[in-house]
């Protein structure tokens, strides 16, 4: 993914139950602390739900609306039919052009730097690591794959230095 847009994004990558998703909530935590803007944007295999039966935004999707809108005082989303996911690009510009970090999860094969969980075990065959970019940065995290929580501080501690990095080096 060459992407047009400013915000620096990182993708963290591992087999399932690696910890991504931990890492990702972590790493969230720790940069809203510091006061950056962090967007997450997940890929899921399955389908996915995010409306409950019986509430107006389902009532209205499931009765034909194209496209269904929510919003208050603080969130909105929005429910749309598409017969194929648009772009990363496209989404990241629509959505997430005011963030200041975009963590990335489920998304594989996309030019942009990477964390990459290893699984003592589990490692991930070379070809996953690969980029055609050879300037998008690489870390290889080892972590635990126990769960309640296979991230380690001192890999926590790195994954964070890593993403700042990325920051960095996109405000030069």
């Amino acid at each position: 993914m060459s992407s047009r847009l400013s915000v620096p994004i990182v993708s963290v990558i591992g087999v399932k139950n690696s910890g991504k998703t931990t890492l990702i909530e972590q790493l969230v935590s720790t940069f809203e602390k510091g006061g950056y803007r962090v967007g997450v944007m997940k890929y899921a295999l399955r389908e996915f739900q995010i409306d409950h039966e019986g509430k107006d935004t389902y009532r209205f999707y499931h009765a034909g609306a194209y496209a269904v809108g929510i919003t208050s005082h603080d969130k909105m989303a929005v429910i749309k039919r598409v017969e194929l996911p648009p772009p990363l690009d496209k989404i990241l510009e629509t959505h997430f052009s005011d963030a200041d970090i975009v963590l990335l999860e489920g998304y594989r094969g996309h030019d942009c730097p990477r964390i990459c969980l290893i699984v003592p075990g589990k490692e991930p065959a070379e070809s996953e690591l690969a980029q055609d970019n050879k300037d998008c940065p690489v870390l290889r995290l080892n972590v635990s794959g126990q769960n309640p929580n296979p991230i380690s501080p001192e890999a926590l501690g790195k994954a964070a230095d890593f993403v700042r990095g990325i920051i960095e080096s996109r405000r030069r």
